[in-house]
């Protein structure tokens, strides 16, 4: 199939033309993000964006190119929206240390030691039903408990 015949099966919407002209051409525009990008992932997320675009606006080819030079030209131009993003964001290694005065790595600097919510709620649980027991005891067998507890707290 020719380009022009792929591009006027296209022009009449069907995704299966524009498939079978684009089948041999994807490794090459992949192979050109992943050189941009450096990343396998994100070679493959630059194709599957600029797919979608070069068959929405395909009536805007005009012709004067291949039409792979033309979807090449659109996946560069996705690959480059991905280093954009991605200049934005600072990638710092966890278990890496930073400085030479400092030994931790940066994961074991941001480790959160406060109490997790599983291990709060079953606290809270066990609060509650000591007080609950607590107040089930006779006066004097809850008085009993309080200098048991008092005299283990003095005591070596």
């Amino acid at each position: 199939m020719t380009e022009q015949v792929g591009i006027q099966v296209c022009e009449l919407g069907r995704i299966r033309g524009l498939e079978k002209l684009l089948s041999s051409g994807l490794p090459t525009v992949y192979r050109r993000a992943y050189r941009l990008l450096g990343n396998a992932a994100d070679a493959e997320d630059a194709v599957q964006d600029a797919l979608p675009a070069a068959y929405t606006h395909l009536d805007q080819f005009q012709g004067h190119s291949q039409l792979g030079t033309w979807l090449t030209s659109i996946v560069l131009n996705c690959a480059r929206l991905q280093l954009r993003r991605r200049q934005r964001h600072v990638n710092v290694p966890l278990d890496e240390s930073i400085g030479e005065a400092e030994t931790r790595s940066v994961g074991e600097r941001l480790v959160d030691h406060r109490p997790n919510p599983e291990d709060q709620c079953n606290d809270a649980e066990l609060s509650r039903r000591l007080t609950r027991f607590h107040s089930r005891l006779s006066p004097h067998s809850a008085q009993d408990l309080s200098t048991a507890r008092y005299r283990r707290s003095i005591d070596p």
